[in-house]
This record gives structure tokens, sequence and C-alpha cells, in this order.
């Protein structure tokens, strides 16, 4: 092959890389688990703090898909034009980040750190698994997802309200889990491939029974009860009698799902 043809492939893939693939996640469906929970969360305890937990969320949930083209890129050894691209993305999600959690410092009086401080160790194991290739296995996104129902009792303790009420947010945000077992079970489903619709049932079934105790001790109203029962119709219908075979309907309607969920659970806790 000539310098010249060389010269022409170099150019090409500098024209072919992508800022969209490198600045935003590949993952559409972590949008709603980071969304839910910052709603809920200043639905429940608004404050200029928890709006500054919320932009922090953002800016490191968006430093997530640059610093791992980096990672991998720098362990091969290689440096490309998008590893360089991702590396100034990464720094500048990393930098806003940091100010707005300074920021929430700054407006907050309450230990809004200590839930996100908890789930620091699912934020390595998520590493772990995106090192190895992983990242789309089933407890690599559980392990993200609980990680980011942690914004919800952050946001909460920022806004003043009671360890208790931050601490039922946080649960209710994990009872979205069942969710992602729902989705890839359907999208198993629209490949062919075989799946159980047992484990999704049950661990819906547990949180609306979860959700039903709380109720029973005054807990939480009844609105955060009905968004677990919410989900449980939502999964039997799409498990049973559904048959949509479009991968990005199924996301919007979960997004919408998860929204009405967090509100629902705003409301009981109201």
């Amino acid at each position: 092959m000539s310098s010249i043809e060389n010269t022409q492939l170099h150019t090409t893939n500098k024209v072919q890389v992508s800022i969209k693939s490198v600045a935003m996640p590949a993952e559409h469906g972590g949008w709603g688990f980071l969304f839910e929970p910052i709603l809920l969360g200043i639905l429940v305890a608004p404050s200029l703090a928890g709006v500054a937990i919320g932009l922090a969320a953002v800016g490191l949930f968006l430093l997530h898909q640059p610093l791992k083209i980096v990672i991998k890129d720098r362990k091969r050894g290689r440096v490309f034009q998008r590893t360089r691209l991702a590396q100034r993305f990464a720094i500048g999600y990393s930098t806003a980040a940091v100010g707005f959690g300074i920021l929430a410092f700054l407006l907050s009086d309450g230990a809004f750190w200590l839930p996100p401080l908890l789930t620091a160790p699912l934020i390595a194991a998520q590493f772990y698994f995106e090192a190895r290739n992983e990242g789309r296995s089933l407890w690599s996104e559980i392990f993200a997802a609980a990680a980011l129902a942690s914004i919800a009792p952050a946001i909460i303790l920022a806004g003043g309200q009671a360890a208790t009420t931050a601490a039922i947010a946080g649960l209710l945000m994990l009872l979205r889990l069942p969710s992602i077992e729902y989705v890839r079970t359907r999208i198993k489903w629209m490949h062919n491939k075989p799946a159980s619709r047992a484990p999704t049932l049950i661990t819906h079934i547990a949180a609306v029974a979860i959700t039903a105790v709380l109720w029973a001790a005054n807990l939480i109203g009844v609105a955060a009860l009905i968004g677990t029962a919410m989900l449980l119709a939502r999964a039997i219908y799409g498990l049973f009698a559904q048959r949509e075979k479009n991968a990005k309907v199924i996301g919007i309607q979960e997004v919408f799902l998860g929204l009405a969920y967090a509100v629902l659970g705003a409301i009981g806790l109201g």
C-alpha cells in the first residue's frame, strides 16, 4: 500500500470519528435510571443544593463513556483521534461534576455525600465489568443502576429532610431494578433467544410486596404502592400480551413509565 493510500485512510478515519459516540453513552436505557432519582429527590426536597447534586450526577454519568474509551485505548497501548477527543470530554465532564459537587457542599448542611459514598464499590465493580468487556452484562447494569439510585437520598438529605425519608426514597429507586431484567427478556425475545419470564415476574411481585409492607407501616403513601403495581402490570402485559418488536419503542415506554414511577414515589413520600 502506498504512502498516499495510507494518508487517505488516516484522513478517512479522522472524518469517521463520531463526536456523539465519544461524548454520549451508548446505553440509552441509563438515562432513565439517571433522571428518575433526580426527579424524585427534587420533588420531595427541592433545593439549590439538590439541583447542584443532580447536575454533578449528570456530569459523572456522561464521564463514563469517554473515560471508558480512554481506559480501553490506553490499555491496548494505542492512542487514536477518538482517544484524544475522549480525553477532552472526560476532562470537561469531570470538571463540571467536581464544580457542581463543590457547589452542593457549599449550599447544603446535610451529609448528602453518604449515600453516594456507600455505593462507590458498585461503581468500581461496574468499571471492573467494563474492563472485561462485560459492560452490558446483567450484573453490570444492576450495579450501575443501583449506584444511580443513591442520587435520590443524596438530594433529599441536601434538602434538609429526615434520613428515614432519604432511605425510603433510595429503596423505592432500588425497586426499579427489576425493569432491567424485564427489558433484557423482551430484547432476547426480539432476537428469538430463549428467556424465562420467572425472574422478571418474581422480582416485580417482590417489589410490590415490599412497598405494600411500607404502606401498611404508614411509611409511604398509597401512590408509591401504585407505582410498583403499575410496573408489575406492565411486566405482565409485556411478557404475555404485547408483541412489540421495536427496541426503541420499548425503551421509550420504559422512560415514561420510569418518570411516572418517580412522580408516584415522590407523592407517596410527600
